[in-house]
């Protein structure tokens, strides 16, 4: 069974891991997660381990000092980072927003695909099956991605890959 108990002191150690820029934003210097680019703080939630040591349940540094700062986040929303730094834990840089607001605010800031090319324009972009819309690809990009598969694997083995998913289904078909 764990032990679960709350740290005081988590707020003193997080404070310690700011920086402040000229532009207002507190700047996380603490850990980095590498896939988001959000800062990792404590949230004073400490436990035992399956291992017998204690540990500290880690968050979104932002989401830490919204919280102690100015109250919990509402139900079914997301904070928005006003500033468009990650790195920022500063709480009047946030808001919070829908889901689907947050999305529309990304793509407003950023016109332009991680290559460069300008999204902006009309048809720049599409959307994927199965994702949301407003993750728009680069239709350049794509098409820069299919060439280089093409070239990559050969234009006559995806015909051949075509050609026995084609059979295969038919076969299925005929066995129903």
């Amino acid at each position: 069974m764990r032990t679960v108990y709350f740290r005081e002191d988590h707020m003193a150690r997080a404070i310690r891991k700011i920086h402040v820029r000229s532009t207002g934003c507190w700047e996380w210097t603490g850990t980095i997660d590498l896939r988001s680019g959000y800062g990792k703080a404590g949230n004073g939630v400490r436990y035992i381990n399956k291992y017998g040591y204690p540990s500290e349940v880690k968050e979104q540094s932002h989401r830490v000092f919204y919280r102690h700062f100015i109250g919990p986040i509402p139900d079914g929303l997301e904070l928005d980072h006003l500033c468009v730094n990650r790195k920022c834990s500063n709480p009047w840089h946030l808001e919070p927003v829908t889901s689907a607001e947050n999305a529309r605010r990304m793509m407003e800031r950023r016109p332009f695909c991680i290559n460069g090319h300008d999204k902006s324009l009309p048809g720049a972009t599409y959307k994927r099956k199965g994702m949301p819309n407003f993750r728009g690809h680069c239709k350049i990009c794509v098409m820069e991605q299919d060439r280089a598969y093409r070239d990559r694997v050969g234009q006559q083995t995806i015909n051949e890959y075509a050609r026995q998913r084609r059979a295969a289904k038919k076969a299925a078909a005929l066995q129903v």
